[in-house]
């Protein structure tokens, strides 16, 4: 399918040969901005793009700036950045931000979608769990040998991508992990209600080897710090001015890790 939509190419394509592209050229013209982490003497880069599917309209918009009667007013540019109305939950918040641009008379106004309970990636996994083993029982033409390769060759991939940003709270990542395993294990010749840690537990154990989302996540997120802490990269950069943040938040001298969680939980 080359590099077009629905291809599993298409995040790697996008991202090596569109999105660095875009955001260097974000650089070269000074369209960024700087985040500064002092106690590590070190400055990070921030250059981003957004896009819709509506790009037309977007074009359209820009065009419409350049008319006569636009020429002496600041024109806003509305982004909005949250998921389909019906995925929306009562709790969620819209950030409004206003952002300089250097064009003149040019003015972008953001609106930032905010989901403080941490639930949209989550609901999005559960979603594309429960679709596959419902595909998957419904499918009379697989063996149980194929439910098992499509489990961990098709199922896995899409439910751990981006983990590594992945936050939500372990209760309700545990329930629903494993609401999608009782849907799917029946067809695959096991019995749904075999212990949980029977699951996940790997065949050298006598467990099924399951894949576990909190292992998962762990692994990839040890995983991205191990590849780009302490180095001379954007990235690591900005996970500097992001750890000097989290200090500065909690306010705690020494080693954070090494104290108590649960008595200083609440100044994170």
């Amino acid at each position: 399918m080359g590099l077009g939509q629905g291809s599993g190419w298409a995040p790697a394509g996008w991202t090596a040969l569109i999105s660095t592209a875009i955001i260097c050229a974000y650089k070269v013209k000074e369209m960024y901005t700087t985040i500064s982490a002092v106690w590590f003497n070190v400055i990070a880069m921030l250059a981003t793009m957004m896009f819709v599917d509506d790009i037309n309209q977007f074009l359209r918009a820009i065009e419409g700036m350049s008319t006569p009667k636009f020429t002496d007013k600041f024109i806003p540019l509305n982004l909005s950045v949250f998921p389909r109305r019906e995925e929306r939950e009562e709790d969620e918040q819209i950030l409004n931000v206003s952002i300089p641009s250097p064009a003149p008379n040019f003015l972008v106004f953001m609106q930032i979608f905010m989901d403080p309970a941490k639930t949209i990636h989550l609901k999005a996994i559960y979603k594309k769990g429960m679709t596959w083993a419902a595909l998957s029982n419904s499918a009379g033409i697989l063996t149980r040998a194929d439910r098992w390769l499509s489990f961990f060759f098709q199922l896995r991939p899409a439910l751990t991508y981006a983990l590594e940003a992945f936050c939500a709270d372990p209760k309700w990542i545990e329930d629903k992990q494993h609401k999608i395993f009782y849907a799917c294990l029946p067809k695959m010749g096991i019995n749904r209600n075999i212990l949980r840690r029977t699951r996940t537990l790997p065949h050298a154990f006598g467990g099924l080897g399951m894949f576990d989302l909190f292992i998962e996540i762990l692994g990839r997120r040890l995983h991205f710090i191990w590849q780009w802490w302490g180095t001379d990269t954007n990235v690591g950069r900005v996970m500097y001015a992001a750890y000097e943040a989290f200090m500065k938040d909690h306010g705690l001298a020494e080693d954070v890790f090494s104290k108590d969680f649960e008595k200083f939980s609440q100044l994170t």
